[in-house]
């Protein structure tokens, strides 16, 4: 049996999500943060669509979860800890800096395990548990687009530092 093609359009988004995180992730690395945060934003709007058109499609699939979670582990925790590696850990002991760096890879693929989990075992809510990937990402993007438009830095590194560290807890947290 021949496969309708709609069944391609939510992974093809998905693709594009991941895209964007990979350029963005490139950006980060060829000093051009603000740049990577635009991208980011346009990666959150593809995470959400894609999931979204499954459902309505009616082609939501146990790969597509998986998927997702690949493609959002690329753009909302490979991302960010590149972001805080690159600007805000300069000048700590490198073994703490990279620590707090990977808080958001680390945490970010945990929640995202912890979500597929629930999925796979049909404990479908309306409602998330734990501050969302995309979420403490685009927060710490914010924090840096604002400090950027105000300041014209790229904020204070200890505030970063800690907002990672919050977020990071709140993506695990049972709230």
């Amino acid at each position: 049996m021949k496969r309708k093609p709609k069944h391609f359009i939510p992974n093809i988004l998905t693709l594009f999500n991941m895209f964007l995180g990979f350029l963005a992730i490139g950006l980060i690395i060829n000093n051009q943060p603000i740049k990577a945060g635009v991208f980011v934003l346009l990666s959150g709007m593809f995470d959400t669509f894609d999931g979204k058109i499954a459902r309505l499609l009616g082609i939501e699939s146990k790969f597509g979860i998986e998927f997702d979670s690949m493609a959002d582990t690329v753009s909302f925790c490979v991302v960010p800890s590149i972001l805080i590696y690159s600007l805000y850990v300069d000048g700590l002991n490198p073994l703490l800096g990279g620590a707090i760096a990977f808080i958001p890879l680390m945490f970010g693929s945990i929640r995202l395990a912890k979500f597929n989990i629930d999925q796979e075992f049909g404990n479908k809510r309306s409602y998330t548990i734990g501050l969302t990937t995309p979420i403490s990402t685009i927060t710490l993007f914010s924090y840096l687009f604002f400090n950027h438009q105000i300041y014209n830095n790229y904020g204070d590194p200890r505030t970063a530092l800690m907002l990672t560290v919050v977020l990071g807890y709140l993506m695990i947290s049972p709230i």
